[in-house]
């Protein structure tokens, strides 16, 4: 069976192209720069040039695909506006995929983003939920909060190097999730009936507050934090703040998303939905401290061989 997996090259996208890789199936990544996707080709992936924006560049690039997996996203310093490749190049890319009869369009987007309308990246999202429906293709959609990846830049650098982390004084905790889990729950939907025109919002195993997290990266790396708290009311003005997503959004749509911290994140009922679906349980997740002290681990290990002289202030 023939993947198009749209957004190879990003977080997310290269863990869907490598697991599918792994599983045997024949994999084709739309890419933009044939050069920086040299490694999906390295990889047994074919790479296919064309831009979501500009549909002359779609003709009969679906020929033979089954299955669409769009993980693509605007990143801050693309050319073209973030509009063009997040709702103009989404909906033709849903258009295509019809004329094509494909049999299944799996995508993500951010979660609860119905509740938050008056910010453009979630209106964006929600357009394409809907077109998608509307469409009448069979499609899954999977809801996701923010990635383990994004907090690496967030927490871990900047206590290795002794810089501030900046942090919010947040309402709810986030229940982040690592991005080779969402990679193996959307190819799960592959086949699945019971994944079919349904929506998932799904989770990590545990939700954070930011406090915990560096208690955590405290606990693994030895070193003590320093850390700069802003009011989730003053946030919106700290550019620093944006590192915390790996969502590729125009800081100013990543900013706006402080909001969403102010309200609990998922039901009991909709994880129970994930996992009864997908054949799922919790443990099958990646814990955020499993992730973080594998992170520790290697990079201390890399600092040791290179004759890295501790710090006085270091506790291990």
């Amino acid at each position: 069976m023939t993947l198009l997996i749209i957004g190879g090259t990003g977080t997310l996208g290269s863990q869907i192209v490598r697991q599918a890789l792994d599983k045997n199936y024949k994999v084709k990544c739309l890419v933009r720069s044939l050069k920086r996707s040299k490694f999906l080709n390295e990889w047994g992936a074919d790479l296919i040039k064309a831009d979501l924006t500009k549909p002359e560049t779609l003709t009969g690039v679906l020929e033979g695909v089954k299955i669409i997996i769009d993980a693509s996203a605007s990143r801050p310093n693309d050319a073209t506006p973030a509009q063009e490749i997040d709702l103009v190049g989404k909906l033709n890319l849903i258009r295509v995929a019809k004329q094509a009869k494909v049999k299944l369009f799996i995508t993500f987007t951010l979660i609860n983003n119905f509740k938050y309308q008056n910010i453009p990246a979630m209106k964006i999202q929600s357009i394409i939920e809907n077109s998608l429906k509307e469409s009448k293709l069979n499609y899954t959609i999977f809801r996701l909060p923010a990635f383990f990846q994004g907090l690496i830049g967030q927490y871990g650098i900047p206590l290795l190097e002794n810089n501030p982390i900046v942090v919010i004084n947040e309402s709810a905790a986030i229940p982040y999730i690592d991005t080779q889990d969402v990679a193996k729950i959307s190819l799960k939907a592959i086949n699945n009936e019971q994944a079919k025109n349904q929506i998932f919002q799904v989770c990590g195993p545990k939700a954070w507050f930011s406090n915990e997290i560096i208690d955590l990266c405290e606990k693994l790396s030895g070193q003590k934090a320093q850390t700069r708290t802003f009011p989730i009311g003053l946030i919106n003005f700290s550019k620093n703040f944006a590192n915390l997503f790996e969502w590729t959004w125009p800081v100013a749509n990543r900013l706006a998303f402080t909001q969403v911290f102010e309200d609990p994140f998922i039901s009991e009922s909709e994880k129970q939905k994930v996992l009864q679906t997908f054949q799922l349980t919790e443990s099958d997740f990646l814990p955020l401290e499993e992730y973080f002290k594998d992170y520790f681990e290697k990079i201390l290990q890399d600092l040791q061989k290179l004759n890295f002289q501790k710090p006085k202030d270091l506790l291990f």
